[in-house]
């Protein structure tokens, strides 16, 4: 497994600061699209805005800043400019004079930069920085304001704020160039066009600091090599229990720290984090039982999911049950088990409060084969899932039946049917209590991925994906969906967007039935069939790492995986991957990166 070294070198608080104050006055950005990399936070996220008459006060405001803050941002763009730019010549020193020969000594250098294709920002000293910036402190229109001629809704030119021909002359000026050609004009123009972004017909230098910088953060990020996440072989086990069975999910259990993985049949192990060592085996009741046909047949499980606020553990079926195991000790039991569902529960997700201050309810969220989705809302979750009826006081374990639920479990429990967006089964689902919403997955291209207001009150975002969706990952910080599928392709997609995705990563040779966002690094990691992981970089938007897991049942077998075969557990740091009867743990590395945050500043 081949690694790449970095020289990526991390932010520190103080610039994280300074950041702040370099991005207060900067222009809008455009809405949602490509991703760019942010020192300091993008002026303008999503959306933007163009400067009018009715935002003079802000304008005004920004040129009043301090001195002290403007001498601040100065540092700080001074700062960058000698860490990014390659070749940067000494600042000048404090009481040197901006229109004297310091940015002349430098003039034969942009020239020659210039004439071999090198952009203007690129080829910019530290001295013409400075010299500009004094230019857009001491700045003055040079065409006075008439209200004669000014139309209601048109841009009022303030001090500080240059047209594209006083901007032309300050770097004429900085440069100490009078007579030009038409490269450097071109240039100039086109670096102009760049920072107004909105077409208002000014700038100012906040507009243009920010703009630098995250010009340089950019090619700073394309010259680096950026380190592989995994700085280590991973530990492949085998779960003998399985009897050859693949192993549906992975799941992990805190105090005491431990893995558990389910079966298709219902074996279940529990591992030991820490050396991933198999301490216990146990065997699901793996007969369902139909009490209106007395009939006894075998059931699959489907999906495993954790409920840490109980210590409990819910595990679903084909035998349209949902099974509840009390995990708080060292020796598991079935505590409950859910029957009579009206259709076979495909996935979950689970929503609940560790804070035993707060009361609120945990919210289990299901999607089944049906293409449907159930929410089962546990108000004393803490205490007890469900009532046990008095026949079954003495029972080690409860019957529940799903027709019951709205009365004889109306205490404890109440179920809420979603709208169905899909007409085939639901392959994921995740709920977002926060804002309401619900992203759901299936296989068709008429519903592949849905992003729901359950209370019906906003209109559905939906994905069209030929052949549908294996597995999707969701940012919300990063403004990001990425999903899988059986074409083989990763596709990055804006979370509100769903005409065209931001960019197709193509590698795997099978099909991807596994994805998750790295937020913290801005990596995406995708899993496919055929047990090979790619790590992706989401600005580069190319692959920076390629693992073959090589599990040693592949030599004779073909990969057989379940539902879920791809956890990652942030307390950990660490990711579980699945393939047949094989376990592999990859942990991230704890190197220190070069992490930046992205903003979303252009919609194509």
């Amino acid at each position: 497994m081949e690694k790449r070294s970095s020289t990526l070198q991390p932010i520190d608080e103080d610039e994280d600061r300074r950041s702040s104050i370099v991005s207060g006055g900067a222009g809008g950005g455009g809405g949602a699209g490509l991703l760019t990399p942010n020192y300091a936070p993008h002026a303008g996220g999503g959306g933007g805005h163009s400067r009018s008459s009715t935002n003079l006060s802000s304008i005004k405001r920004e040129l009043a800043m301090s001195q002290d803050k403007r001498r601040e941002v100065l540092e700080y763009l001074e700062q960058q400019l000698t860490h990014i730019m390659s070749g940067a010549g000494k600042p000048p020193a404090s009481g040197q004079s901006m229109r004297s020969g310091g940015a002349r000594s430098e003039i034969s250098t942009l020239d020659v930069l210039i004439q071999g294709n090198e952009k203007i920002e690129d080829s910019m000293k530290l001295s013409h920085i400075r010299f500009l910036n004094l230019a857009f402190q001491n700045h003055t229109p040079w065409v006075p304001f008439d209200p004669l001629t000014y139309v209601e809704g048109d841009v009022v030119q303030e001090p500080g704020m240059m047209s594209p021909e006083e901007f032309r002359d300050a770097v004429l000026r900085a440069t100490g160039q009078h007579a030009i050609g038409d490269s450097l004009t071109n240039q100039i123009d086109e670096l102009f066009s760049k920072v107004d972004n909105k077409n208002v017909g000014y700038i100012d230098w906040y507009q243009l600091v920010t703009y630098l910088l995250q010009k340089y953060a950019e090619r700073d990020c394309k010259r680096d090599p950026v380190l592989s996440p995994f700085q280590s072989e991973p530990r492949v086990r085998l779960c003998k229990h399985n009897h050859q069975e693949t192993t549906v999910k992975a799941v992990y259990v805190r105090a005491p720290s431990r893995y558990i993985t389910f079966s298709k049949e219902g074996d279940f192990g529990v591992w030991d984090q820490a050396d991933l060592h198999l301490s216990k085996v146990y065997k699901m009741d793996n007969d369902g039982d139909d009490s209106q046909k007395k009939t006894i047949y075998k059931v699959w499980v489907m999906d495993v999911i954790v409920l840490p606020d109980c210590s409990k553990m819910a595990v679903s079926t084909t035998g349209r049950d949902i099974r509840f195991f009390d995990i708080s000790s060292t020796v598991f039991f079935e505590e409950f088990t859910l029957y009579g569902l009206p259709n076979v529960v495909t996935c979950f997700h689970y929503d609940c409060s560790m804070d035993y201050r707060v009361h609120m309810d945990s919210i289990l969220t299901v999607g089944d084969d049906g293409g449907c989705m159930y929410q089962y809302l546990f108000s004393q979750a803490r205490n007890k899932l469900f009532e046990k009826p008095p026949r079954q006081a003495k029972s080690a374990k409860t019957r529940v039946y799903f027709q019951d639920l709205r009365h004889l479990q109306a205490s404890t429990v109440k179920v809420k049917q979603l709208e169905r967006y899909h007409e085939e089964a639901v392959r994921h689902v995740r709920f977002y209590r926060d804002n309401e919403m619900i992203i759901s997955s299936s296989g068709t291209l008429e519903s592949s991925v849905v992003l729901a207001d359950v209370t019906r009150t906003r209109a559905p975002y939906i994905w069209h994906i030929d052949k549908g969706v294996e597995c999707f990952d969701l940012s919300r910080k990063l403004d990001l969906l990425v999903t899988g599928s059986v074409d083989h392709f990763v596709r990055l997609w804006n979370q509100y967007v769903t005409s065209k995705p931001l960019v197709v990563l193509k590698g795997h040779n099978t099909t991807v039935v596994g994805v998750h966002i790295l937020e913290h690094l801005h990596m995406v990691v995708s899993y496919s069939e055929d047990a090979i992981v790619r790590v992706w970089h989401i600005v580069e938007q190319t692959c920076i790492d390629t693992i073959d897991l090589r599990f040693p049942c592949l030599l004779n077998r073909a990969p057989e995986h379940g539902s879920h075969p791809l956890s990652y557990f942030p307390n950990l740091n660490c990711i579980l991957l699945t393939c047949n009867d094989y376990l592999a743990e990859m942990k991230l590395g704890t190197f220190t990166s070069f992490i930046i945050d992205y903003t979303v500043t252009h919609t194509s």
